[in-house]
């Protein structure tokens, strides 16, 4: 029995180095995956569907709770050693459980695009930025939005999650989308901590300990169903970012519901902005200054609204979160190339398929 806590920081490297020697192996990722994590999932999820409270932010807080409890009693002299060694190995499990559950989940090879030394040229991202510019113009029109008002959505969450079920169910049919898993009844839930999460510019998260799928009750309306597909996303299996980001933008463009559809080309209209922006920055400038009345408005309203929630926690969790999307394999919140990659390449087969009819 390890008693040393030295040990114990020995073992923590070990298994560091480990998981990221094994992350490298497709055929380990997808057998641990299919055979560990989502046999988890299912038993855990049973569970914690049943109910509308997120049981992880409780488990968080009791964590939080022993975590500080150690912390304090590192400070006693008699049982320094003690302690030290039981923070160690409780960093090394909670290790283990992360990378059987939620790290492995990051490295799936998710897609499979047949498009090989595809280059992605300024010209093309225009053509699919007005594209989406004028799905949006379209849509607030036949929502009877108000130019001079910012867009107002009749919010209801079995709708959307009844909608996204459908849509999850049309994607499993897909040619370019590999393995993943769709739970029986969906639930999202809200927050407890949301007003916590607004002051760190946080929209939701998935918790995949209790394989929970929570969001921010105070986002704004633009921002909901875009947030609520993102989270679902990532509880089915897609744990980057930015293929979180694509299946939302997924459902989202494929929905009967107006509003939602309207989101996910609100969002992607702006993220090929932002992708333009440092190859053509006065195209962008352009039309940001020329946008249609309502969109404007819109745009405006979605800034006005996060702003109040700037500052330096924000910041700091921004500088976090980038850091930590990094060692798991994945871009950094300042990225969005791959999204709009993806986006590209759905849009290449759309327009193939259309082609062939």
């Amino acid at each position: 029995m390890l008693k040393n806590w030295s040990n114990w920081i020995v073992l923590f490297f070990i298994q560091f180095f480990g998981w990221k020697f094994l992350f490298k192996n497709e055929h380990f990722v997808m057998f641990w995956y299919k055979n560990v994590t989502l046999t988890y999932n299912h038993i855990v999820y049973y569970f914690s569907s049943k109910f509308n409270i997120p049981f992880g932010e409780i488990l968080y807080v009791l964590f939080g709770v022993f975590l500080i409890y150690i912390i304090i009693n590192l400070f006693n002299k008699k049982s320094y050693l003690k302690k030290n060694s039981l923070l160690f190995k409780v960093l090394f499990y909670l290790q283990l459980v992360y990378n059987s559950l939620w790290g492995i989940v990051n490295y799936k090879n998710n897609f499979t695009f047949n498009y090989t030394n595809l280059k992605i040229e300024v010209k093309d991202l225009k053509v699919l930025y007005y594209n989406s510019l004028d799905k949006i113009k379209i849509l607030r029109y036949e929502l009877g939005a108000d130019d001079k008002k910012a867009i107002d959505f009749i919010y209801n969450n079995d709708i959307y999650l009844k909608d996204i079920e459908r849509n999850l169910k049309n994607l499993q049919n897909e040619s370019w989308v590999n393995h993943f898993n769709i739970p029986k009844n969906l639930i999202v839930k809200e927050s407890f901590f949301s007003s916590i999460l607004n002051q760190f510019g946080v929209l939701g998260y998935y918790n995949p300990f209790t394989v929970e799928s929570n969001v921010n009750k105070y986002n704004s309306d633009l921002k909901t169903p875009f947030t609520t597909s993102h989270e679902i996303a990532h509880q089915i299996g897609f744990a980057t970012e930015n293929e979180a980001n694509f299946i939302a933008y997924y459902l989202g463009v494929n929905s009967e519901i107006k509003e939602v559809q309207y989101a996910a080309n609100f969002k992607t209209t702006f993220s090929l902005l932002n992708a333009i922006y440092s190859q053509d920055s006065i195209f962008v400038k352009n039309e940001i200054e020329n946008l249609p009345l309502g969109i404007k408005t819109d745009r405006d309203a979605e800034i006005k609204y996060y702003k109040q929630y700037e500052g330096k926690l924000n910041d700091l969790f921004s500088r976090l979160n980038n850091q930590f999307l990094k060692v798991n394999n994945q871009e950094g919140v300042v990225s969005y190339s791959k999204y709009i990659t993806l986006v590209y390449l759905y849009n290449l087969e759309q327009n193939k398929k259309a082609n062939q009819h």
